[in-house]
């Protein structure tokens, strides 16, 4: 349980708030295009207006997760880990899709990579080896 408090719960927040980021950068800057009688089709490339607003999102998202792992008490290799959750989310995917519909190179590099440096980016700043402020320390009990 421990280890979902500390690592699984903050990456999933970092995972749905990279969604949500992605989602909205979707909406706002992609037109749909029609691809059949009465369909229209949305089509997502890191070459296209939404992938850097997007990627500019994930150092939030990385904070995010980071922050509240360390809040949990998390050591800071966990710390890393929730921080780069949307990145291991896009993982999954990735391999889920390339089975399903063949093998890009570049696809892991635009969608995995890139994503998880710019996640670690934002969550470094909360991956020393500090303890949160907010945290009690142990006092040594001093005899005279």
């Amino acid at each position: 349980m421990s280890f979902a408090r500390r690592v699984v719960m903050p990456g999933l927040a970092a995972v749905i708030v990279a969604l949500a980021a992605l989602r909205l950068c979707v909406y706002l800057l992609i037109a749909p295009e029609p691809c059949g009688p009465d369909v229209a089709c949305i089509t997502i490339a890191a070459d296209g207006p939404a992938y850097l607003p997007w990627l500019a999102t994930l150092p939030l998202a990385g904070a995010l997760a980071a922050g509240l792992a360390r809040r949990m008490g998390a050591r800071p290799v966990q710390r890393l880990m929730a921080a780069v959750s949307p990145a291991l989310y896009l993982g999954a995917e990735t391999v889920v899709m390339e089975l399903l519909y063949g093998f890009f190179w570049r696809i892991p590099i635009y969608w995995v990579i890139i994503p998880a440096m710019a996640c670690a980016i934002g969550a470094s700043p909360f991956l020393g080896g500090r303890r949160d402020p907010l945290e009690t320390r142990p006092v040594a009990a001093t005899h005279p």
